[in-house]
């Protein structure tokens, strides 16, 4: 008992499912490129750019903490530092 199957697929059917693909994914890179520029825009955004700026090296955790708790900080000290 033998049986064909045919899975090949036309070339139509090929190119409308890749021109739906490329719709798709450039209405997501639309959305990406807006959300982005929003954020951008934002004044929070510029704040955390600022806070980042001056707290490079500590940690994204350690850098929201100084924001929520005291966002125009200049120096931050670590607790052994504060034991001196």
């Amino acid at each position: 008992m033998a049986t064909t199957s045919d899975s090949s697929v036309s070339f139509e059917e090929t190119d409308t499912r890749d021109d739906e693909m490329n719709s798709t994914i450039e209405q997501w890179v639309d959305e990406l490129v807006a959300g982005v520029d929003d954020a951008q825009a934002s004044e929070e955004f510029q704040e955390w750019l600022d806070i980042q700026s001056r707290f490079h090296d500590y940690s994204y955790r350690n850098t929201l903490l100084i924001k929520r708790q005291c966002p125009e900080a200049t120096r931050v000290a670590g607790y052994r530092t504060w034991q001196e």
